[in-house]
């Protein structure tokens, strides 16, 4: 009887060490494997790290090192509450990091384009920004009119891995990815990096050099123009007529057709009417959705297909699916995806308004 309590004691004692080794290994590894290091070895072996980034693990990777996260609340937004990454969200929304939407949710699932995810970077870890930059293009796709032309050429020229490939484009309308996440934010802070993840192999370029395409983004002043000067009862005399209202859009010239535009879409309901217009401002895709299907009047026709890249329930959901319903061109990529916080090009911008006038 004695030698089977000594034997039980024992089994206790073992397995109570092993609780607490797995107890420190699992404290230690609580980012393990999505905001670890960074992601090496061939992109095979990368699983999730080759995936886009969703709005709450971004948050949770710019933020984890703050000492505010842990003090921070969980309940900032109403679409967050029982996220594992909630602290860190509620501290990046309470420093300005991120912004909720109209309905004062976060959206933590959504992924982010690049452009977007290297504002937030040099928000965070207060990256200069060429701001007055006037030197050479350093990507053949980031154009001083982008509005994030200053944020990307400060991570380029910082040397950082992952911001322009091979034909020294930015891409900036692509989703970020987990890998590029983590190299992007080691690499603000200033830390070693591994060879970061860069797809596979491929043979080098032995012909003549081409100049590469460069994506065609459409601005809000001509996305505005485009829509307005194509909806239903549109007259060239009501634009040329309408009355600006003092304080809207200060940054148009006044009596400008730009303004005049402005003043128009306004009194349409196309856009808010607010003191800055940001002319030179790139469109997404879900908000040049939007704006197109509030011109035509357009709603739900019949079955739609889902995104792949939604869960169904973002505040832009109804807009896909008016879309998809009244099958829209070009709305979704090879892969299913809709890319709604992607940057609208001047040939989708162009292809839906055409589409929405046959409606």
């Amino acid at each position: 009887m004695e030698n089977k309590k000594t034997w039980l004691y024992g089994v206790v004692a073992v397995a109570a060490v092993a609780a607490i080794a797995l107890g420190v290994s699992m404290k230690g590894s609580y980012f393990q494997g999505k905001i670890g290091g960074p992601v090496t070895g061939p992109v095979t072996d990368v699983g999730k790290g080759s995936a886009p980034i969703t709005k709450d693990l971004w948050a949770a990777y710019l933020t984890r090192n703050d000492k505010g996260v842990n003090t921070a609340t969980k309940d900032c937004a109403p679409d967050i509450i029982g996220n594992q990454y909630a602290k860190y969200i509620c501290y990046a929304l309470s420093k300005g990091y991120f912004e909720t939407d109209t309905n004062g949710k976060f959206n933590p699932n959504n992924t982010l384009t690049r452009a977007k995810g290297v504002k937030t970077l040099a928000g965070v870890f207060k990256i200069p920004t060429y701001t007055a930059y006037t030197g050479p293009q350093l990507a053949n796709d980031v154009k001083s009119t982008d509005w994030f032309f200053g944020f990307a050429n400060a991570l380029i020229n910082k040397g950082c891995p992952d911001t322009i490939d091979e034909n020294k484009n930015f891409r900036p309308a692509e989703s970020l990815t987990i890998s590029e996440a983590k190299n992007w934010v080691l690499c603000a802070q200033g830390k070693s990096m591994s060879k970061p993840v860069t797809g596979p192999a491929t043979k080098p370029v032995t012909g003549p050099v081409t100049k590469p395409v460069v994506t065609d983004n459409i601005d809000r002043v001509n996305f505005v123009r485009l829509v307005a000067s194509k909806m239903p009862g549109y007259k060239q005399s009501d634009v040329k007529n309408c009355v600006e209202t003092a304080g809207w859009f200060t940054d148009l010239k006044a009596g400008s057709m730009e303004a005049k535009f402005a003043c128009y879409a306004a009194q349409k309901g196309l856009i808010a009417s607010k003191s800055k217009f940001d002319s030179k401002a790139l469109v997404n895709r879900v908000a040049g959705l939007k704006m197109i299907e509030s011109a035509f009047g357009l709603d739900i026709a019949g079955p739609s297909k889902f995104c792949g890249d939604t869960t169904g329930n973002e505040w832009f959901t109804n807009i896909l699916e008016i879309a998809s319903s009244n099958s829209f061109p070009a709305l979704y990529d090879a892969a299913g995806n809709c890319n709604p916080d992607g940057v609208l090009t001047n040939a989708d911008a162009k292809a839906w308004v055409n589409h929405a006038k046959t409606l």
